[in-house]
């Protein structure tokens, strides 16, 4: 279910008794959880009479001109980011007790899938 929705074309202005969501004008709302489990909102969003709407529809509403930047995480290289594909299949062949199967399906990932599934599996 969308978390931000808006009046659809279908209505001028919208008000859930269950979850107590009002909504009027262009007002953009952010659901929360009681409301995104209401089958009213569904069922007014199904019909037209909501409409979903963005973030930064809901951010502009609000004056926020800008969607905050998540800062980047550092990440620090890890053991198996400098191995080939074929070292790392080997790796996963020699350290862990693997079926063909698995190795068949470890043999069609990425290179950067093996690296993420042999982390995982070192659990680092």
């Amino acid at each position: 279910m969308a978390k931000y929705l808006k009046l659809g074309s279908k209505a001028s202005t919208f008000f859930d008794p269950y979850s107590r969501l009002n909504i009027s004008g262009n007002e953009v709302v952010e659901l929360n959880p009681k409301q995104i489990k209401s089958d009213f909102v569904k069922k007014s969003l199904a019909g037209g009479h909501l409409s979903v709407a963005t973030e930064a529809e809901f951010l502009k509403f609000k004056g926020i001109d800008k969607i905050p930047e998540k800062p980047k995480e550092k990440k620090e290289p890890g053991k198996f980011d400098d191995l080939t594909e074929e070292e790392l299949q080997k790796y996963y062949e020699d350290n862990y007790q693997v079926t063909k199967a698995e190795i068949k399906a470890f043999a069609k990932l990425s290179q950067e899938d093996m690296v993420s599934e042999l982390t995982k599996l070192e659990g680092e």
